[in-house]
C-alpha cells in the first residue's frame, strides 16, 4: 500500500481527551423461544437462554455507558460501546470532514448491538437482540457530536 511505503511521522502538537455518558432505556426481555428463533438450528434454545441471561443483566445494570474521544493533533479516536452499525462511523466522519476519525467499539458489551433507529422496524438478528430501545441511536449520535465538536 502506498500509505505504508512512505509514512510521514508527525510530532504531537496537541492532545485532548473528552468523556461523556449516556443512560439508554432497556427493551423488555423477550422469551427464550423468541431469542432462540433468531438463531435457529440445534443450539437455538441454548443460545436463547444465554441471550436472555445477558439481556436480564443489562436490564438490572445501574451505571451509565461511558463514551470517550482521544484527539492527537487532528486525529480523533472514538471509544464507543457495543457493536454499532457502520452508520455511526459515517456520521462521525461527517462531523470531522477531511480529518481522520476512527472508532474503537466493543468498549462495553452491555447493550449488545446498537442499530440505528431506522433499522429496528426492518427486523433482522441484530435488531431483534439489541437490548436497548431505538432511542439509543439519538443518545449515541448526540454523544458523538459532543465528543467531536
Amino acid at each position: 500500500m502506498a500509505s505504508e511505503a512512505s509514512p510521514q511521522p508527525e510530532p504531537i502538537q496537541s492532545v485532548d481527551w473528552r468523556q461523556t455518558t449516556i443512560s439508554p432505556r432497556v427493551r423488555p426481555v423477550p422469551s427464550v423461544e423468541t431469542l432462540g428463533a433468531t438463531v435457529g438450528g440445534l443450539v437455538a434454545e441454548s443460545v436463547g437462554q444465554i441471550l436472555r441471561a445477558y439481556w436480564q443483566s443489562w436490564q438490572q445494570r445501574q451505571e451509565p455507558l461511558a463514551l470517550s474521544c482521544l484527539r492527537l493533533n487532528e486525529f480523533s479516536l472514538l471509544h464507543l460501546p457495543a457493536e454499532l452499525f457502520v452508520e455511526y462511523q459515517l456520521r462521525a466522519q461527517e462531523l470531522r470532514s477531511g480529518q481522520p476519525v476512527l472508532i474503537a467499539a466493543y468498549g462495553d458489551g452491555g447493550p449488545w448491538y446498537i442499530p440505528t433507529e431506522s433499522e429496528y422496524p426492518m427486523g433482522g438478528y441484530e435488531t431483534v437482540v439489541a437490548f436497548s430501545k431505538p432511542a439509543i441511536d439519538q443518545q449515541v449520535s448526540a454523544a458523538i457530536r459532543r465528543l467531536l465538536t
